[in-house]
């Protein structure tokens, strides 16, 4: 579907790609990884072709349709929400319907007739598209993708300039997705979707019958969806035909095998610059010793681009203790402009206790955790326990860090920190050396936040309110974090949208939703599991549930995770020989597409390349009917 050849790109002195080259089939999704400011953003921008100042090529195929979502985009629309999601595939119908009018009239005056038999094949072509658009594009797909990615009915006649920047980002991902795309290349897809929308896109992704190529700090998100991999280092590009998690598998069994093949280099070189001394001065040898002085010249330095966080791991300071009752809620209202945004919650929260905030964007995550600090004004009880120290990180904690202070005077400006050496905490925060010097101006979002959380936790606190603290945390950055807050001894409150980052570190769950709060005394996966079968059951009456506190009703538990293990054992053995026989399948496939890189037009290589790919295709369908069911079984 698009090919790239070739491609090299500066930016001033600076080589972002170097004569990089690879090939998107119509199945692929890949995921796109790298250090920040490898250039992933930029390679979509040039794939998406709103960026073409680089030499090489980048050839996509004839009539291929390809929708791009950057990660920061303006949207200043007075249109209302449907219109705008409809309007792309409006506007290419009505292009449509201009060309066949066109050659309609055409048509009226020509006598030749090979013209006749051109003419006659565009306008069925047009007509045939015309129709495949009109199909595809109905109000029902149109409220499903809209609800999908978390909109209300009552959203739909809203100007899109009213709605906030997140949401606008929601509308021009639903008006890409409706457009019936070949190619989805999606920046950043995930940063403003809340859980039940990020699993909703998930789905359709997965389910999507193009090519997506797409990067993501999510890692569940990327490991569900992606088929392939291709990581950007010093210049090059690194592909490997698998998911994220595989990938780093394979990555580190390659940095291994560098490690070995750069100690090997290393001991050459230092054997031949000891030559090069030892026969230079000798008029004998000189020409043996230029010979190897360019011998050295030539010798392509071997790089490794590799950040062990495996070695790092944040320390939280452990706090004094808090009474056993950390915090209790009685009839908690909060009201905006006369209207409830939560209404009569009633919550208790123990010693040590670590809960996961979730709900809808909009849902009144932010407004709870305000209300509870002090933040903004409520009806109802609020009262905290026995020597209760909150530290608060919000959502812009990050942001408002001074620009101009370097990292280290960011730090002395507290007022406890005496006693503390200040440079080893900042470490412990994976700020070292040099890094402390950096001014807070120049820092990316993940250092922003890391630096904000390490004024936090200098703060004294035994109970920890973070929201959104994993916002611009890349996936190593996140596990970091997880692992540090696992280890705290104190009590948690915390929103994140990450399935992943949740996932084992919390044991119970707080749902905000039409005003109130459902107490859900589950981990954050079996919490998951929950929801997936309450939507799945919610026609089918069910008993209480002892373990969960509704604020109306119960539904049945889950089947123990025992169970579910044991059901998908079989299942599983069977996905793993498919997978090992899509791994080989796609080796052959791509030193097909070797091959025919080498000969062009040989058709002999290329009915064996669709043969290929016919058995690949086969062997993804049966592998996603058993993956699905693995799913529903989960």
């Amino acid at each position: 579907m698009i090919s790239v050849s070739n491609l090299t790109l500066y930016f001033s002195d600076c080589c972002l790609f170097d004569n990089i080259s690879f090939l998107v089939q119509e199945h692929d999704k890949i995921g796109l990884t790298g250090k920040n400011g490898a250039g992933k953003s930029t390679l979509l921008k040039i794939l998406a072709g709103e960026f073409t100042d680089y030499e090489g090529n980048v050839i996509s195929k004839k009539d291929i349709k390809i929708a791009y979502l950057p990660q920061y985009l303006k949207v200043d629309s007075s249109t209302p929400l449907v219109r705008f999601v409809s309007n792309t595939t409006n506007k290419q119908l009505n292009e449509i319907h201009e060309k066949i009018q066109q050659i309609e009239k055409q048509l009226e005056t020509v006598t030749d007739n090979d013209l006749l038999v051109d003419y006659s094949q565009k306008l069925y072509d047009l007509h045939e598209t015309a129709n495949k658009l009109s199909a595809d594009f109905d109000q029902g797909e149109v409220e499903k993708v809209l609800l999908g990615l978390g909109f209300e009915k009552n959203d739909f006649s809203k100007p899109v300039n009213t709605f906030s920047g997140g949401w606008k980002m929601r509308a021009k991902l639903a008006a890409l997705i409706l457009a019936s795309p070949h190619v989805l290349l999606l920046d950043e897809p995930t940063n403003h979707l809340d859980i039940e929308s990020i699993i909703w896109l998930e789905n359709f992704l997965k389910d999507f019958k193009g090519a997506v190529i797409l990067t993501s700090h999510d890692k569940q998100f990327i490991d569900n969806i992606t088929n392939r991999t291709i990581e950007i280092a010093f210049s090059k590009i690194y592909d490997y035909k698998c998911n994220y998690s595989k990938y780093l598998e394979k990555r580190k069994e390659e940095i291994e095998r560098l490690k070995q093949a750069k100690k090997d280099q290393e001991k050459e070189i230092k054997r031949t610059k000891e030559l090069i001394n030892k026969f230079r001065a000798k008029n004998t040898k000189a020409s043996f010793a230029q010979s190897l002085i360019k011998k050295l010249e030539k010798t392509e330095i071997i790089e490794i681009e590799e950040f062990d966080y495996e070695s790092i791991h944040l320390r939280f300071p452990q706090p004094s203790p808090s009474g056993k009752d950390v915090l209790k809620c009685i009839g908690l209202s909060v009201k905006y402009n006369e209207n409830y945004i939560l209404k009569n919650v009633s919550l208790q929260i123990a010693r040590g206790e670590k809960i996961a905030l979730t709900g809808k964007n909009g849902a009144g995550k932010t407004t709870f955790i305000k209300a509870i600090i002090n933040q903004i004004p409520s009806e109802g009880i609020i009262k905290w326990g026995h020597n209760v120290q909150v530290g608060y990180f919000a959502q812009d904690s990050a942001d408002k860090l001074n620009d101009k202070l370097t990292v280290l005077e960011t730090m002395e400006t507290l007022e406890n920190k005496s006693g503390v050496d200040l440079r080893q905490v900042l470490g412990s925060f994976l700020f070292s050396g040099d890094d402390v010097d950096k001014q807070v101006g120049v820092l990316s979002g993940g250092e922003r936040t890391r630096l904000a959380l390490c004024k936090l936790l200098l703060e004294p606190c035994n109970t920890l309110i973070l929201d959104e603290p994993t916002n611009h945390l890349d996936i190593p950055g996140k596990q970091v974090l997880k692992e540090a807050l696992g280890k705290y001894d104190g009590t948690l409150i915390i929103v994140s949208h990450d399935r992943e980052f949740l996932s084992g570190l919390t044991q119970r769950v707080w749902e905000v939703k039409q005003q109130r709060i459902a107490d859900y005394h589950y981990e954050f996966s079996e919490y998951l599991t929950y929801k997936r079968q309450e939507n799945n059951e919610f026609n089918q009456p069910q008993k209480p549930d002892k373990k969960t506190n509704l604020s109306r009703n119960g539904i049945a538990k889950p089947k123990s995770g025992y169970e579910i293990q044991k059901e998908r054992k079989k299942l599983l053995q069977k996905i793993q020989k498919i997978e090992n026989k899509i791994e080989k399948t796609e080796e052959q496939l791509q030193q097909k597409e070797e091959e025919i890189y080498e000969n062009p037009g040989n058709m002999q290589l290329i009915a064996e390349y669709e043969e290929i790919k016919n058995r690949l295709d086969s062997l993804m369908e049966e592998w996603e009917k058993l993956s699905l069911q693995t799913e529903n079984q989960s």
